[in-house]
């Protein structure tokens, strides 16, 4: 009888055990499902906005980035495509908002990069001028013979005032700085004189004005390189997360 009792006790328990286990594991994977089916609802309403997110502010700063150091290694003459503002391309006020919110230290890098771009493009200006200066006499004496030389009237400010125009200013203190002519009339100038007007670069305040512009530059080259491999792999993420296809960016991305 006691043997019967315990018998019956024990197949009791393991049905009782069965059967709770049995509820949990069933009660589990139906909250399971519950939970999957909310969070690629979620995810499905958040698309859209992660794909605008991505295609407004991370990938087009990515490439802005990118650009930037490709024209840093090109030399200080082309300077003039590095000190770019990144944060004036964000036109996109709600998107600008969610991206402060989801990344405020980012945005915070991104405002101080802008702050040294901001700076050094001054100073990039104010070089211009004091090369300028140095060979404006010089300049306007070569323009006048090539005028003559070639009876040329594509610069008859010169002639008639005695002044450079502003384009020319630039053409003059860029080649200085080691571009490549690009005109045929610069070319023909500057194969007699550049080698001469070069040397201005000799010269002590245009020396310090380079050296002061390298330095911003070498902070610019080290804030891109703490912020870029940050966004990068925020967009790795959520294009993984989000189910988001590299063509689906390419086809609408736009700067702003």
């Amino acid at each position: 009888m006691a043997l019967k009792l315990i018998y019956e006790i024990t197949i009791g328990d393991i049905i009782s055990v069965i059967t709770v286990g049995l509820y949990c594991l069933f009660t589990y994977l139906a909250l399971k499902q519950t939970g999957t089916s909310q969070r690629l609802t979620s995810i499905s309403m958040e698309r859209p906005r992660i794909i605008e997110l991505l295609r407004v502010i991370i990938s087009p700063t990515i490439v802005n980035l990118g650009e930037i150091i490709r024209n840093i290694e090109k030399g200080i003459a082309h300077y003039d495509r590095v000190f770019i503002t990144i944060e004036d391309t964000y036109k996109d006020e709600l998107i600008l908002s969610e991206f402060k919110d989801k990344y405020p230290e980012i945005l915070n890098d991104i405002k101080e990069l802008d702050s040294i771009c901001k700076s050094a493009k001054e100073k990039y200006n104010e070089l211009h001028n004091i090369i300028f200066e140095e060979i404006k006499d010089e300049s306007i004496k070569m323009i006048k013979e090539f005028n003559v030389e070639k009876s040329n009237d594509k610069y008859w400010e010169v002639i008639l005032e005695g002044r450079i125009p502003e384009i020319v200013k630039q053409e003059f203190s860029y080649y200085i700085l080691g571009a490549a002519p690009s005109s045929s009339s610069m070319k023909y100038i500057w194969n007699k004189q550049g080698e001469q007007l070069s040397k201005v670069r000799e010269k002590c305040k245009v020396k310090k004005k380079e050296s002061s512009i390298e330095e911003d530059v070498n902070k610019i080259r080290e804030m891109i390189e703490k912020i870029e491999p940050r966004l990068t792999e925020k967009r790795d993420s959520l294009m993984k997360e989000y189910g988001i296809e590299p063509r689906i960016l390419k086809q609408e991305t736009r700067c702003g």
